[in-house]
């Protein structure tokens, strides 16, 4: 194959060599690699800090790690500070009704978007965020200057001041009316719940979002499958709901797996569940020593599981519980030969680009790409 641009060339074959240094790295520290907290205080190179790793680094239990989730106790004071009655906005619908004034009497008088409304005799009125009551005691009121005792009725007709913002990885995002005191379950039903392609992805999470300064995230797996009702908040006219994209959380097989790669990361996905998406260890592979690297801002936990432990004895305690951008390493029993991992790793490339681009961020081989591309930047074409 002839090159035609050499600075194209001499860029990918640099990315290969990275490939095999890393490749070789793996190879020669994999026997020696320890378990506990790794920490980039230089701006060079992750360092072993400590071998303990704090306790809630790695999880079994994936509720013991959602100290981000609003709890029942939360969501019942935010509950609290709604009013159930309801008040008026723009485009509800309604007929006004003077007993015994026909002349007067109108139907189908609609709320102006800023919130006003035109009576006879009386004008112009705000009718925004006042209850059906107020507004109702308002109207006879005035209408007391012309008529002995007025008795006004407002009946509505439409209500469209109870409404909440549904976006993102619902059925149909957008506005969904609700018909009375709306709750989060209501809500994402009348958004349609889950997409067509809903095996790709789960209903994990969600934001609600209140006004100006509350946003508050909702356990959405502890509510459809653990049944906590107490989490079904009640919402309030204006909310939106956020469901993020749950294709966007991955993790990553690398070592001595059939299929290194990213896996989309399901509900509870645990390292044992990835191996297995992984095809499974190879017969070249040390079943006792397999790692899981978490980064955390400038420290990572490496954490060595005894996956032949793990399945001999059923101890689901090291069974650790997947987040997203963790980073699985399934050491090899030996060192092998050099064409083998050549063989396995290689094709891996576009797989092994996630840690050449930590690298990145590190600035690891930035002086390497100076000595043989003559540049600096990023290994992205």
């Amino acid at each position: 194959m002839t090159c035609v641009n050499k600075q194209l060339c001499l860029h990918k074959l640099f990315k290969i060599a990275v490939v095999i240094l890393i490749s070789l790295a793996l190879l020669s520290c994999s026997s020696k690699m320890t378990e506990g907290l790794y920490q980039n205080d230089t701006d060079d190179e992750y360092a072993l800090q400590a071998n303990a790793i704090p306790s809630d680094a790695f999880v079994v239990d994936q509720n013991t790690a959602s100290k981000i989730f609003a709890d029942s106790k939360q969501l019942s004071g935010l509950s609290a500070k709604i009013k159930d009655v309801y008040t008026i906005g723009p485009g509800d619908e309604f007929d006004f009704r003077v007993h015994g004034r026909e002349d007067i009497s109108l139907k189908g008088i609609k709320v102006s978007p800023d919130g006003y409304i035109s009576i006879p005799r009386i004008g112009i009125i705000k009718a925004k965020n006042k209850s059906i009551t107020t507004l109702t005691n308002e109207l006879e009121k005035s209408l007391t200057k012309y008529y002995e005792k007025p008795d006004v009725t407002i009946i509505m007709k439409r209500y469209e001041n109870n409404k909440v913002y549904v976006l993102g990885r619902v059925a149909n995002p957008g506005v969904v009316h609700l018909p009375g005191t709306g709750t989060l379950l209501e809500a994402l039903s009348l958004a349609g719940g889950m997409p067509t392609d809903s095996q790709k992805s789960f209903l994990s999470r969600c934001m609600i979002v209140r006004g100006k300064n509350i946003a508050i995230w909702i356990n959405l797996k502890d509510l459809l499958q653990g049944g906590n009702m107490a989490l079904n908040a009640q919402l309030k006219n204006g909310d939106v709901i956020y469901i993020p994209q749950s294709e966007d959380q991955m993790a990553y097989v690398m070592g001595e797996v059939r299929v290194p790669g990213g896996i989309l990361l399901r509900s509870d996905m645990t390292v044992l569940d990835a191996l297995m998406k992984s095809g499974g260890l190879t017969h070249q592979s040390d079943a006792k020593r397999v790692y899981i690297i978490r980064t955390k801002g400038k420290k990572s936990f490496v954490k060595r599981i005894d996956i032949k432990k793990l399945v001999r004895t059923g101890d689901a305690r090291t069974n650790v519980v997947l987040e997203d951008g963790d980073i699985i390493y399934a050491a090899p029993s030996g060192m092998g030969k050099f064409n083998y991992f050549l063989k396995e790793l290689i094709p891996s490339l576009g797989v092994l680009r996630f840690g050449m681009n930590s690298a990145e961020q590190l600035g690891a081989f930035d002086d390497m790409r100076k000595k043989v591309l003559g540049t600096s930047g990023s290994l992205e074409e």
